[in-house]
């Protein structure tokens, strides 16, 4: 057997049986609706958050507290996280978060207020800030897995354009011109495979894939009518163009990609494989050159904006934020895997993280931010837990003084660090 092959099996019989935390009373780590998550992709230690208010957290996923205290002082809802750092990043609502590829103590935020915040985690400080001029949906930063570095940030949000700022020179190098106007740019993502390209979609219906280093405008639109046999709609030079430096190109109808709006965009780790999520309530998957696989995902009913799916790295499973749960799908077949059912409120966003990139995290309108994980990870969690309950029971009601079980030999201080020696076990 493949040894690829093999790991996908394993990474995707393990993502099959998610379960919610030993934590199960919901924390509100928000004042307000949490609209994006993201995980460093390096490590997936760090989750960035960010709501409504304009407020963003970070948690280290390695450090867990344990649940109860105030009127459920004594109960034992298990293990939670909880943010290790708490910032204003600005007056609005936020809509879009990201680590920076190369280096996780670098973050950007954008929102309402149109501009890209470029954040040092570390000393909790605003390194660089970019205006872009109308108000912000998404950034996004180039896939670490093409290989090159890159200092190009894209933003897209309400305006037909999408602006290519660079970090280095605080300007915008590049704008990409080619949906409708009126319409806005709802998402965008860069491809994995390809480091100058990317792919947009916006209130218009459309998808198009980009070449930033190409100046006659998009390579071609998704066509949502052509089938495995078909043949995506291509473009070379005569349709909706990019402007380079005051340079512009003439206007053509693109093909439609979703009976609504375009809300979210995402690659397989692949890079051979692009989704689509749609205020039409679908979820679609395409081949590389734009031509619809026609997979039907069962169930997918979500038809608002705010709905960040995440694909997981070995590319087998997709998580789907829909009305009152989060839905698991396999990519191949579009059946549905499991369904995670925790938040009071309709979820929102949903992000795969963690030691392995094998946990997920949910959050939504309920203000909490879930985890869930593996069966297997939260049985032997419970066994640990019970372990260790014992043993604090154990040394809080031996008595180790008169006839204890080590006599009068012992100081106050051996016992004592004796008792933290075992519960660091």
């Amino acid at each position: 057997l493949n040894p690829t092959t093999l790991r996908r099996r394993t990474f995707r019989r393990q993502l099959s049986k998610l379960v919610l935390r030993s934590a199960r009373q919901p924390i509100a780590h928000h004042s307000a609706p949490v609209s994006c998550l993201d995980v460093d992709k390096l490590e997936g230690r760090h989750l960035i958050s960010c709501d409504f208010h304009g407020k963003a957290n970070i948690f280290d996923l390695r450090k867990t507290f344990r649940i109860g205290s105030g009127e459920s002082a004594g109960k034992d809802y298990g293990l939670g996280i909880k943010p290790v750092v708490k910032i204003r990043a600005c007056r609005s609502a936020l809509w879009s978060c990201q680590f920076y590829p190369p280096d996780p103590g670098l973050f950007i935020t954008g929102g309402v207020d149109g501009k890209v915040r470029l954040w040092d985690a570390g000393s909790v400080e605003v390194v660089e800030t970019l205006k872009v001029g109308f108000p912000l949906r998404q950034l996004g930063l180039p896939c670490p897995l093409s290989g090159v570095k890159s200092t190009l940030i894209a933003a897209c949000g309400e305006s037909h354009e999408v602006r290519l700022c660079d970090v280095l020179s605080g300007t915008t190098v590049h704008t990409l011109e080619g949906h409708q106007k009126g319409s806005g740019v709802n998402c965008l993502a860069w491809s994995p495979r390809e480091p100058y390209c990317l792919i947009t979609g916006g209130g218009d219906s459309s998808i198009l894939k980009w070449d930033i280093r190409y100046p006659g405008g998009h390579i071609y639109s998704f066509d949502m009518e052509a089938g495995p046999e078909g043949k995506a709609i291509t473009k070379r030079g005569g349709r909706r163009g990019s402007t380079i430096y005051g340079a512009k190109r003439p206007r053509v109808q693109a093909a439609r990609a979703h009976k609504g709006e375009v809300t979210r965009l995402g690659f397989a780790y692949d890079g051979r494989r692009v989704l689509s999520a749609g205020t039409d309530g679908r979820l679609r998957m395409w081949l590389e050159r734009g031509v619809n696989t026609m997979v039907h995902f069962e169930n997918t009913s979500n038809c608002g904006k705010v709905a960040q799916f995440s694909v997981a790295p070995m590319g087998t499973v997709v998580a789907y934020p829909d009305r009152r749960c989060v839905r698991t799908f396999c990519l191949e077949t579009g059946r549905i895997v499991q369904t995670l059912k925790g938040h009071f409120d309709p979820p929102l966003c949903c992000v795969f993280g963690g030691i392995g990139h094998r946990q997920l995290f949910t959050a939504g309108m309920d203000h909490s931010i879930l985890m869930w994980i593996p069966q297997k990870e939260e049985s032997e969690e419970r066994e640990v837990m019970g372990e260790r309950k014992a043993l604090r029971n154990q040394y809080e009601n031996q008595d180790f003084h008169g006839d204890g079980l080590h006599g009068d030999n012992w100081s106050e201080s051996d016992e004592e660090g004796e008792v933290e020696r075992l519960l660091d076990l």
